[in-house]
């Protein structure tokens, strides 16, 4: 064994070298992917939507920005509700660098579009991003296309012989933006305006609340004044019977008794029936 090592060291050294070299040149490449190796630190996703995320290519080594300084690694771009949200993989190490009012732009690295993630991770005063946090559109502008052109003209009425023009056209989404954010203020209004109406209906129903409660007790003390008034009937009807029979009254004063006490009792039915209404609109006003 030894001896044919010793015979084809040459061609030995050759395959080692070559493998080394192959290491090497995977590893860079590897490097450059952005591929993460299982000893390097987890991740946590955010993501941002944008209008527009043309030239974004996930697994292209497209990276997350502040300042910069790369923070992470854009990893995905889906398609909702006609925008764009892109996903960004950013490094454990700075999990409570961002906040809720972070601001992005995409921007290109070379002539060729190659796009990275320009954060701006917003203020202490709102509060930090958790994993899955998305970056509204409003926060976040897409990149600016530019195209040059160069005219030379052989005359015109307007321009002279042999001049030259170069006019720049800019490309941007900047009235869908306006309109989202256009949006978000009818929101903001919108959830003000029912804010107002649902405290307006609240001091409406504390208003009826009232209204019902002293409804309320005022039936009752008209159901305690019908039963005295009863009572006081009933006494003075035995009262009359007593008379009628020793002589000092006549018929005619027991029916006015009588009809008295018929009086007293219909006034506590009606009594009773008030009250029963009275709680049947606390109730309702109560919401029970």
């Amino acid at each position: 064994m030894k001896r044919a090592i010793a015979k084809h060291a040459g061609h030995f050294g050759a395959v080692i070298g070559l493998v080394a070299v192959a290491a090497l040149v995977g590893g860079y490449i590897l490097h450059n992917q952005r591929m993460r190796f299982p000893w390097e630190g987890r991740t946590f996703q955010l993501q941002a939507a944008f209008s527009t995320a043309q030239a974004v290519t996930p697994g292209q080594g497209q990276t997350v920005r502040v300042s910069g300084v790369r923070i992470g690694d854009v990893s995905g771009v889906t398609l909702s509700e006609g925008r764009a949200i892109v996903t960004m993989d950013v490094d454990s190490q700075y999990k409570g660098l961002v906040h809720t009012d972070a601001t992005a732009l995409l921007r290109p690295k070379t002539g060729l579009k190659d796009m990275f993630i320009e954060l701006n991770p917003g203020t202490k005063s709102a509060p930090v991003a958790k994993p899955g946090y998305t970056i509204p559109v409003r926060n976040t502008l897409p990149d600016i296309n530019a195209e040059g052109a160069y005219l030379r003209t052989d005359g015109q009425v307007f321009a002279p012989k042999n001049s030259a023009f170069v006019g720049v056209k800019a490309e941007w989404s900047i009235w869908e933006w306006g309109a989202s954010n256009a949006l978000r203020r009818a929101a903001v209004a919108d959830a003000a305006a029912a804010r107002r109406d649902l405290e307006a209906t609240e001091r409406q129903i504390e208003s009826d609340l009232a209204i019902s409660l002293a409804q309320g007790d005022s039936a009752r003390g008209a159901v305690d004044a019908a039963e005295k008034a009863i009572a006081s009937a009933e006494e003075a009807f035995r009262v009359t019977q007593a008379q009628l029979k020793a002589g000092a009254a006549t018929t005619t004063d027991l029916l006015q008794a009588e009809s008295e006490l018929t009086q007293a009792r219909l006034n506590l039915t009606r009594a009773q029936y008030e009250l029963a209404l009275a709680h049947v609109a606390v109730k309702r006003a109560s919401g029970v």
